[in-house]
């Protein structure tokens, strides 16, 4: 009985798995450039909206996350920056606003 509870769970976990890498996908395919930061920030960051969460990773690293460039990273990141939304330091990224944040992803 406890081999199938473990099948069960083992199960679970690949087909969430998978779900994740075709969201994942579908974001690099779809949205547009300032959408796939936004999306990897609040994914990296697992905001609930209550206070500020920081990421630790490198503007490459980012890039590399969502099939960007660097210097289009930088630049989505300088924007977001610019309008109080995160703060940016040495391989370190703190979301500041993450309601406005998912603002970004739902308007078109």
């Amino acid at each position: 009985m406890d081999s199938y509870r473990l099948t069960d769970r083992l199960i679970r976990h690949v087909v969430e798995r998978l779900r994740e890498g075709e969201d994942l996908r579908s974001e690099l395919a779809q949205l547009s450039a300032k959408r796939r930061v936004v999306a990897a920030l609040l994914r990296f960051s697992a905001c609930d909206g209550s206070a500020t969460q920081v990421v630790e990773i490198s503007q490459d690293e980012l890039a590399g996350a969502v099939g960007l460039s660097r210097a289009a990273v930088a630049a989505e990141l300088s924007e977001l920056r610019q309008a109080g939304l995160v703060a940016t330091g040495r391989r370190r990224l703190e979301v500041l606003d993450a309601i406005a944040l998912r603002r970004i992803l739902v308007d078109r």
